[in-house]
């Protein structure tokens, strides 16, 4: 559970990196890959952290199933 969030990171900032690198070199078949990963990573990041905060609010009593 606790690799996920950071895997998820890992693949946002290649696909941050590979976006700027393609940016900065006018190489245009580096863009959209690079885009795609930041989009896929980013959307990725965001549904493992709020699922793992979900389930420790639920350890703690704290966010109550519908």
């Amino acid at each position: 559970m606790r690799l996920e969030p950071a895997l998820a990171a890992l693949v946002t900032l290649i696909g941050i990196g590979l976006t700027s690198f393609g940016v900065f070199t006018h190489n245009g078949p580096a863009i959209a890959p690079g885009a795609f990963l930041a989009l896929v990573g980013g959307g990725w990041l965001g549904n493992s952290l709020a699922r793992r905060a979900q389930l420790e609010g639920r350890q703690e009593g704290g966010i109550k199933p519908r």
